[in-house]
């Protein structure tokens, strides 16, 4: 950080400051999501913004000069924090789900707050909540759940293949913000089709799959991408993501090349494949 180049995107912006505001929240006891909302805040500064967070004085990302720069942050990012309301997943304040949720969320995965269970589903929960600050449509969060979920998996269960990281995954998605999907399974009317968090967890849930038979398959890169979507949004992003590191999973560079070289939000989709 200390010799950070001007050129870094708003996604790494975020991401940064995702983690500052989880390691100052550790510090003064603040619970998620607010001490993450407060570092949001803090970030928003930099971008011309007036509402500083409580970690202003203490922040040491605020005295990077290279962060004092406006990468194209997200319309829904800005708003969201110009409006001095905290979304919540229970509480939302728009209805966006643009990748601007997930692009971020990696912190989430890799430190755990003290005020969230202790169990394996608190990285999920921390990346949602995180998420939902901005982002309040359920392909806004569940996403970012899904990203801090499976960096966890991969710092912590040494050898599980990337594949089964993922389908555990998207399993526990499935279990914590849709449960009724499992009793619905197999059912000729499934109980709650109407409902918009129940249709929007099967889409993602098949857009998951696609990306998978799409990195096992032999077409072309560019082509598999143009059919998981532009990664504008949430889910896209993610199934992008997932799929580069599924087609390249012991090449980095091979994987972070398919990640960033297509015609959608590019810069993101190489953030979340990144981390």
């Amino acid at each position: 950080v200390r010799r950070m180049s001007p050129t870094v995107s708003d996604d790494t912006q975020m991401t940064l400051f995702t983690a500052e505001g989880m390691l100052l929240g550790r510090k003064h006891r603040l619970p998620m999501p607010g001490c993450v909302y407060q570092s949001y805040l803090d970030w928003h500064v930099t971008q011309g913004g007036s509402r500083q967070g409580l970690f202003h004085r203490e922040s040491r990302l605020l005295a990077e000069a290279g962060l004092y720069r406006r990468r194209a942050p997200g319309l829904t990012c800005l708003s969201a924090l110009d409006s001095g309301r905290m979304g919540t997943m229970e509480a939302p304040i728009n209805r966006s789900k643009g990748c601007g949720g997930v692009m971020r969320a990696a912190p989430c995965g890799m430190l755990k707050m003290p005020d969230l269970p202790d169990n394996g589903d608190a990285w999920a929960l921390q990346g949602a909540m995180a998420a939902a600050i901005t982002h309040s449509h359920v392909m806004g969060w569940v996403p970012a759940a899904m990203l801090a979920d499976m960096v966890h998996m991969i710092l912590t269960e040494d050898g599980m293949p990337l594949e089964e990281i993922v389908r555990e995954s998207l399993k526990r998605m499935l279990r914590l913000f849709g449960p009724e999907i499992g009793a619905a399974e197999g059912c000729e009317e499934q109980p709650g089709e109407s409902d918009g968090r129940f249709a929007a967890l099967m889409a993602f849930r098949e857009l998951m799959t696609r990306a998978m038979k799409l990195a096992a398959s032999d077409k072309p890169e560019r082509e598999a991408i143009h059919a998981l979507g532009g990664g504008w949004v949430g889910d896209e992003a993610r199934a992008i993501a997932v799929f580069c590191v599924l087609r390249h999973p012991d090449n980095m560079a091979d994987c972070l090349s398919a990640a960033v070289t297509h015609d959608g939000d590019s810069d993101s989709t190489g953030a979340i494949a990144g981390n």
